[in-house]
């Protein structure tokens, strides 16, 4: 029996099965995992050495390349769902990076998959951001949790607003 859905059922369907598939490669149980973001525009445009010692907590801003990932410390941009990027953060301001926490704003882009999500436009909606949860590395301290909280604009469907980053990843040995 073949059933038709709504447009915005539709939408909201192929939202949620992008982020199921790629919250299910990447994710632990019980969480949702950065998991894949637009490859448009994921600049890593980040400052200073978050390897290096008594430096600030690091994040992984682009997961969409195999590792290794390293550390970027005020990324211009992070990629949310690695496996397709359609969705992450853009444009981000960071008004505090600290040992414990970071806060910032920007655009956080959604493939809204219209007509379809290998085709879909992208919607772009204002959003505070701020990473904690450090963790330790190899290549450093770095950041664990994301959050978002909408500032105007909100995607047409509800959207998680926490979100696990990948951990860094060294280079694997040849051989």
């Amino acid at each position: 029996m073949n059933t038709l859905l709504s447009p915005h059922k539709t939408l909201a369907a192929c939202a949620l099965a992008g982020l199921t598939l790629t919250v299910s490669a990447c994710a632990t149980p019980g969480t949702v995992a950065a998991a894949g973001a637009s490859s448009t525009a994921v600049a890593n445009t980040g400052s200073g050495n978050p390897g290096s010692a008594n430096s600030l907590p690091g994040v992984v801003a682009d997961c969409t390349t195999a590792p290794p990932h390293a550390l970027s410390e005020k990324p211009a941009s992070i990629v949310i769902t690695c496996a397709d990027a359609g969705l992450g953060v853009q444009h981000l301001t960071w008004p505090a990076w600290a040992a414990a926490t970071a806060t910032g704003q920007g655009s956080l882009w959604l493939n809204l998959c219209q007509p379809n999500c290998a085709d879909g436009k992208y919607g772009h909606y204002p959003v505070k951001v701020t990473l904690t949860d450090v963790q330790h590395s190899a290549q450093g301290p770095w950041f664990k949790d994301l959050k978002i909280a909408y500032e105007g604009a909100r995607p047409p469907y509800s959207l998680p607003t926490s979100y696990v980053l990948l951990p860094p990843q060294a280079a694997q040995p040849v051989g």
